[in-house]
């Protein structure tokens, strides 16, 4: 009796293990199973309502970007297709005049991607077309920090200091355009002429006209 061992816990334990395992294993599978659906289902959405924005159907694509952010926002973390959805949507809402909407788009897409200069870049244009000056002005500023030796942004930057009536401002920003793009400047010229004309300095924007006009070719014999 002392020598009776028994033999049948250990195979319990066994089964015990594997069975634990067979269920988690088929838990992990459904999660990836599911989780692929829905991203198949997303960017098919997605894949759709790009479609209709490249023929310039805006109101269709927007009701199938939709589609595709109702599946993201259903989870608790965003999958990195996240952005381009939002993304799009913005721009089909820039095309149809909904600027609110677009400049909620692009928020989204800096909250996944904070420093991501397209979205600032697109966000303060959407607020500029808003009438928000002030704003796009601050968007603009933070692409600046980005990438402080591109001319561009400074245009940018300066186009909406001078619609907020910060002609001082605008002209220092196109003397940086001047300065860190020279493949541009027939345009940073004439920018700054306007600038100098509304803030009335005629001499100086006749002087940058004249400049703009022989870089580009275009002298009045």
């Amino acid at each position: 009796m002392l020598n009776n061992t028994n033999t049948s816990a250990p195979k319990c334990v066994t089964s015990c293990k594997v069975s634990h395992y067979t269920a988690a294993l088929s838990l992990i599978l459904l999660t990836l199973f599911f989780g692929c659906a829905t991203y198949d289902e997303a960017f098919r959405h997605y894949a759709k309502g790009t479609n209709f924005f490249k023929v310039g159907r805006f109101e269709e694509a927007i009701t199938e970007f939709d589609k595709s952010i109702q599946f993201e926002e259903e989870k608790k973390v965003k999958s990195r297709h996240a952005r381009n959805y939002y993304l799009m949507r913005a721009s089909a809402r820039n095309s149809t005049g909904d600027f609110e909407g677009a400049i909620s788009d692009y928020t989204e897409v800096l909250k996944i991607q904070p420093y991501y200069k397209a979205a600032l870049l697109s966000r303060g244009i959407a607020k500029e077309k808003k009438g928000d000056f002030e704003e796009a002005i601050s968007d603009y500023t933070q692409v600046i920090k980005l990438n402080p030796r591109d001319g561009s942004y400074y245009s940018y930057r300066g186009l909406a200091k001078q619609s907020a009536g910060n002609f001082n401002g605008a002209i220092s920003d196109f003397n940086k355009a001047l300065r860190y793009d020279r493949s541009n400047t027939a345009k940073y010229f004439k920018l700054r002429a306007r600038a100098k004309r509304l803030k009335g300095d005629m001499v100086g924007a006749i002087t940058d006209m004249k400049r703009s006009r022989e870089l580009s070719g275009n002298v009045k014999k």
